[in-house]
């Protein structure tokens, strides 16, 4: 998430975990190198786009033309496993909904939640089902 926000929130990240020093959680440490990275590439030119349903892969960042587009593995509680799941499932056929795309990826709640949150379903209509009375 504070990738996708520009250079100056990945540097502003990197401050705040650095300032709770030995009380910063492993998690948040391990997460500077990548910060870092990131800080890096948005120095030089890059940019990165977010989680497309359509384009991202599972696992790895995908070279766009001016910049890496995020895979899903990179969402919070949307794992491998999750992540190659949407990949098979919209190998098969595209998706119509975000009914039909859990109901073919097996997603849990929290996982389409989070989805939701990066606005991966803004081309999607929430259901199959036609109104006849709208």
């Amino acid at each position: 998430e504070t990738i996708l926000k520009g250079y100056d929130a990945v540097r502003n990240r990197i401050k705040e975990i650095e300032r709770q020093g030995y009380e910063a959680s492993q998690k948040d440490r391990k997460l500077i190198p990548i910060l870092e990275l990131a800080m890096e590439m948005y120095a030089r030119g890059f940019k990165f786009y977010p989680v497309d349903i359509y384009r991202s892969q599972a696992d790895k960042f995908l070279l766009e033309e001016e910049g890496l587009l995020i895979p899903f593995s990179s969402l919070p509680n949307v794992g491998s496993s999750a992540a190659q799941g949407i990949i098979t499932a919209r190998n098969e056929s595209d998706f119509i909904s975000v009914e039909d795309f859990q109901q073919r990826t097996h997603l849990n709640k929290t996982a389409m939640e989070i989805l939701r949150q990066y606005n991966c379903f803004e081309s999607l209509p929430d259901s199959t089902q036609i109104n006849l009375f709208g």
